[in-house]
């Protein structure tokens, strides 16, 4: 490999950019849209809790009921925002 060569691929790595994802904003030109969707997912979770519980208290079998209520635990989490 001459020198010639070995310089070319040198300045081919270094002029090489990787896109920063970060400067991607789709999120900024429609701000109303994300409102949107969480207002729609919040309403997924609620009526999937309501269904839980209606489930939980139906159904007979006790490990049904205790699997039931840890699924229910975490929606609840999600539903009053807690991370």
């Amino acid at each position: 490999m001459s020198l010639k060569s070995i310089d070319l691929a040198i300045d081919i790595r270094n002029s090489v950019t990787v896109p920063d994802f970060r400067d991607f904003h789709l999120m900024d030109e429609s701000p109303r849209l994300g409102k949107h969707m969480q207002i729609i997912y919040h309403i997924m979770v609620f009526y999937l809790t309501v269904h839980f519980i209606w489930y939980m208290f139906k159904e007979k079998k006790f490990w049904n009921q205790l699997s039931a209520a840890i699924v229910l635990i975490m929606f609840l989490l999600r539903l009053l925002l807690i991370k």
